[in-house]
């Protein structure tokens, strides 16, 4: 019960916080705060992994440039990511010695992967609230309810496991609930505060985002079970991490951007 209060007190914070930063700030504090949060989501996941301090260097730089494109679209990602792969390999070419060969694939690895699995697909929550700052707050909504309906449900009649590894925890009762509470939430937000959007798109978001939410929130969890871990951090009483937190919008922010770019943004 102590921990459902912590948790509970957490999240209201967090929300309120969340509410405030939406409705009233202006660009470049909320990138700002947008920035400080990945960075910490960033830096949890590396904790996580055993890499040297000159290749957690590289991952945040890279981030760092990630960030700018999406601040300032005219400085291409391609060609930084190019850029930013022939540094990579002369520093890695630098600084692997013949006994550390065999770490060389993970390492160079790890230098795209993290940036892109972090920075890349959390920096489209910019994207989704430049679009509206409503539409930030259905996908915060959405997925809030979501995971509280999963959870509840799981727990009290959940039987059958789909992450034995990843979650053992998630079952296809809490599955299912959470599908139908976006739905029922998807139906009550177009009829109220998202009644300017079409219903196709509320309700098509809702479904999709319930799917995907519940494959990238596992996903997460996958480093922690290598690790042996509960939580990405305990900077969140009762919530574990920024980056336990976040985890379901690693996936949920770009596909959710996605689909306001073809329903209701001019081409």
């Amino acid at each position: 019960m102590k921990e459902l209060i912590t948790r509970t007190i957490t999240a209201v914070v967090l929300l309120s916080l969340l509410l405030l930063l939406t409705l009233k700030a202006p660009p470049p504090v909320f990138f700002g705060v947008l920035q400080v949060a990945i960075a910490l989501a960033l830096w949890e996941l590396l904790r996580m992994v055993n890499l040297p301090l000159g290749d957690k260097v590289l991952i945040f730089l890279f981030g760092a440039l990630i960030s700018l494109h999406f601040y300032m679209p005219t400085l291409s990602l391609d060609i930084l990511t190019y850029l930013f792969l022939m540094t990579t390999g002369l520093f890695l070419l630098r600084t692997t010695d013949k006994e550390g060969l065999s770490q060389f694939p993970f390492r160079f690895s790890m230098v795209f992967f993290a940036p892109f699995y972090i920075v890349f697909t959390l920096n489209f929550l910019f994207y989704v609230w430049r679009a509206g700052a409503l539409h930030l707050l259905f996908l915060v909504a959405l997925i809030s309810i979501g995971d509280t309906a999963a959870y509840f449900v799981g727990s009290l009649i959940g039987k059958h496991k789909i992450y034995p590894v990843a979650s053992p925890k998630k079952s296809l009762e809490g599955f299912l609930a959470a599908v139908a509470a976006a739905l029922v939430f998807a139906l009550i937000a177009q009829k109220t505060f998202y009644a300017s959007c079409p219903p196709l798109f509320v309700y098509l978001s809702a479904l999709l985002l319930s799917l995907v939410t519940q494959v990238s929130d596992p996903v997460e969890s996958l480093f922690k079970r290598a690790k042996g871990v509960k939580d990405s951090s305990a900077l969140l009483p009762g919530q574990g991490g920024i980056f336990d937190r976040l985890d379901s919008y690693i996936f949920g922010a770009p596909l959710f951007y996605l689909l306001i770019r073809y329903f209701l943004l001019p081409v």
